[in-house]
């Protein structure tokens, strides 16, 4: 006899939240971790220097959008929303950490 998957409805799905992630990093983590040491450092004094950045809109000079780019141009295939959930901290990177 085959077994039932149990289904859920959306209004379950909404009420309960994911509490099993597959992933300890997130794509940026991932992608930074096949940099050399050297690289790794600059990228996280790149990350710091978007997080202090206070500027708004064209002001700002330090940004995911600027980090993009630059990673891009280097043959690094990220999107500004990976990069901007992990300057965030909303990535799986910083899943049950105290911010």
């Amino acid at each position: 006899m085959k077994q039932q998957e149990q289904k859920t409805t959306l209004l379950d799905a909404l009420l309960s939240p994911r509490t099993n992630l597959s992933a300890d990093s997130c794509k940026f983590s991932r992608t930074t971790d096949k940099m050399s040491s050297e690289e790794q450092e600059a990228i996280s004094r790149a990350i710091d220097l978007i997080r202090e950045d206070n500027g708004l809109g064209k002001s700002k000079t330090y940004s995911a959008s600027w980090l993009t780019k630059v990673m891009r141009q280097h043959g690094y295939n990220v999107s500004i929303s990976t990069i901007q959930r992990h300057v965030n901290k909303e990535c799986c990177c910083y899943q049950g950490d105290a911010q």
